[in-house]
């Protein structure tokens, strides 16, 4: 498989269950056919920390993560990241849409590493957006952006932008919504590593 030789392959686990995901990151780290660097997380909200400040070529995220996790609209947030189901139960496996890549308990590290080459060709075979990232939010969305990363209130940054209060916090809103990042802290993070502010 063809990778970037500067770096290795990022693959995530998102899988709340501890034995799972330490299980799958052992497997990962025991691949020879592709350098590998597995990364993992527990939950959402260090799920969307890590997406915002790290390239990840790869997701492996549970069904049941963040309690049903929403494959449909993570491909609308990050079009650019492939991403598989781990199936840990039959119930759930009877439910998975089989169209969406999976594994299960029963996969070999052999054939997780055939499903990780599959989707990382998918991949690369099909044709990265120009746009860069930070064009995700308009010029006014990124001036308040910087402002909220840098610690104003809604107030203040009316005030400094000669806006409505009302208006920045529709401008709020949209960050949001288009980041999927729901924190004061998680966008000071989106910021710096975008060079959209520095710390």
């Amino acid at each position: 498989m063809k990778t970037n030789a500067n770096r290795p392959l990022h693959v995530l686990v998102a899988e709340p269950l501890p034995l799972v995901r330490e299980g799958l990151l052992a497997m990962l780290e025991h691949i020879t056919s592709v350098h590998i660097h597995p990364v993992s997380v527990n939950n959402r909200q260090s799920l969307d920390s890590l997406l915002a400040v790290r390239q990840i070529d790869l997701l492996l995220v549970s069904s049941h993560f963040d309690g049903a996790f929403d494959f449909q609209q993570f491909h609308q947030q990050h079009p650019q990241i492939p991403c598989a189901a781990i199936v840990t139960d039959l119930v759930t496996l009877a439910k998975t849409d089989k169209s969406l890549p999976y594994i299960t308990i029963t996969t070999s590290s052999d054939q997780l590493a055939l499903l990780i080459e599959q989707l990382v060709r998918e991949k690369s075979a099909t044709p990265a957006s120009p746009a860069d990232e930070r064009d995700v939010l308009s010029v006014r969305e990124r001036e308040i952006l910087v402002l909220l990363a840098q610690g104003l209130s809604n107030k203040e940054i009316a005030d400094r932008l000669f806006l409505s209060v009302y208006t920045v916090m529709t401008h709020r809103r949209n960050i949001c919504q288009k980041l999927n990042i729901h924190s004061v802290s998680g966008l000071t993070i989106y910021a710096i590593a975008n060079k959209l502010m520095e710390l």
